[in-house]
């Protein structure tokens, strides 16, 4: 098989319906978590790299993990799981890592704000890149998997 035939097949696996549809969820997600991240930012204006950052990312992060668990379940992965034990399953999953991927934005923050007094808005913007991605391989392949048939 060619490099090009190659490149081709994994474009063809990655660049679909659903990962057009979970960038585009993932984007509003993320404005979401930003637009209440630095709204309340700007009505807190902790200027000191403050613990402050730390309990407004967690307030942002709550907000948008509501929004991506309804918008990934229903239009992105298409989750028909509707009986209880399969639902149960699937909030625990997509919590667990979601509380995963907080937990890196939120080390990155202690890190790189309060420790090393990076700007806030650069390291959020960067650490939400990581997390994208974090977040896209989980519930592709353990959250929202398909059943085998």
């Amino acid at each position: 098989m060619t490099l090009k035939e190659k490149t081709e097949l994994l474009i063809e696996k990655f660049v679909n319906k659903e990962t057009l549809l979970y960038v585009t969820f993932g984007v509003l997600t993320t404005l979401v978590n930003y637009a209440v991240f630095f709204s309340l930012r700007y009505a807190w204006m902790p200027k000191d790299g403050s613990f402050l950052y730390l309990v407004i990312n967690a307030i942002a992060w709550f907000v948008s993990f509501i929004f991506a668990y309804v918008t990934n379940k229903i239009f992105v992965f298409h989750s028909k799981g509707l009986d209880k034990k399969s639902q149960l399953r699937e909030i625990a999953s997509f919590s667990g890592a979601r509380l995963l991927s907080l937990g890196f934005e939120q080390l990155g923050i202690l890190i790189f704000i309060n420790w090393m007094k990076f700007n806030g808005a650069i390291v959020k913007l960067a650490l939400g890149v990581f997390v994208v991605l974090i977040n896209y391989f989980l519930s592709k392949f353990i959250i929202f998997k398909k059943e085998e048939a």
